[in-house]
Parts: C-alpha cells; structure tokens; sequence
C-alpha cells in the first residue's frame, strides 16, 4: 500500500541522491501514516500529548519532519549535517517548553560531513 509506495518512490530515491529533505518530507508522512493507525489505541497520531505539542511547537519554529519512533516517548529527526543537528538541538532546548527533554545527537562512523 502507500507505506511501501513511500519507501520505493521517495524514501529510497532521496537517499540516493542524498535529498535530506525530500527524505524527511518522506519519513514524515510515513510516521504520520502509521501513527493514524494506531492512533486508537495510543491516543493520537503521537503516544502522549506532550509528544504532539512538541512537535507543533518545533513546526512553528519552522522545524519539521519529525518521527516517532515505535510507541515512542522518542521523536527522531534526520538533519544533513552535525551543524545543522546542533541547530535543532540547541533551538529545542531554548524554545520547547515541554518536558522535561534529552537531546541527543547521534551519527554514523563513516560520515564526512
């Protein structure tokens, strides 16, 4: 259906050509996807409504393409490079006044950026 749609046609290609953005944009609506599935059960697309102000407080902020992962309490979002990943983080910890947060950066081994 449209999960493997998403990952063939738009998910896989951004990779590819390494569209940061157009992979997020991807992982959004997939997230979004299987969060109004099990949003009967969990109470809404995110697993706690703090989750769901987060986000809607990082979108405001014109941060956006978050994913939660699994069942959560975690949101995950993929940036291009570590700048940009310290950007997001240090905006979280300034302007979302949910919480309390952890921000993590994590990255793979061979990444040159």
């Amino acid at each position: 259906g449209r999960l493997a749609r998403l990952v063939l046609t738009e998910m896989l290609p951004a990779l590819h050509t390494e569209n940061c953005s157009e992979f997020s944009a991807a992982l959004y609506e997939y997230g979004q996807l299987v969060g109004e599935f099990f949003s009967p059960i969990q109470g809404g697309v995110y697993s706690h409504p703090e989750m769901r102000s987060c986000v809607d407080q990082l979108g405001a902020l014109g941060i956006s393409g978050w994913v939660q992962s699994s069942w959560g309490p975690t949101l995950a979002l993929v940036c291009e490079s570590q700048k940009a990943a310290q950007d997001v983080t240090s905006t979280i910890e300034r302007d979302v006044t949910v919480g309390p947060l952890n921000t993590q950066i994590v990255t793979v081994a061979n990444d040159s950026r």
